[in-house]
């Protein structure tokens, strides 16, 4: 929630300066609040990554496996408990997904 509200935050001024443009940045018009909206969202995106993975809070849902198949020297590797972890994750964040994409 926090990432989303941070987000719109930075995406209403990137939107006035890449539609009328200012110093360096030339002015697009509307392509230009195309460009700030997508800036943000990929920007999102790997903050959201980040956090996933970092956050003591998801930590647990996310379990850390040996894969001997690749390197014998027990590699590590991410595996995703889709079980106990993805699916209440995706119960709450599809709707929310789902907004933003016909918004």
């Amino acid at each position: 929630m926090w990432i989303s509200f941070l987000a719109l935050l930075i995406n209403v001024p990137l939107n006035a300066l890449f539609i009328y443009g200012y110093g360096p940045v030339q002015a697009m018009g509307a392509a230009g609040c195309g460009v700030a909206t997508a800036l943000v969202m990929w920007s999102m995106f790997a903050i959201g990554l980040i956090y996933v993975f970092r956050s003591p809070i998801t930590r647990p849902f996310i379990l850390l496996t040996e894969l001997t198949l690749l390197n014998p020297t027990h590699a590590k590797l991410w595996h995703i408990n889709w079980n106990n972890g993805v699916y209440p994750i995706l119960k709450l964040g599809f709707p929310n997904a789902m907004a933003l994409i016909l918004k």
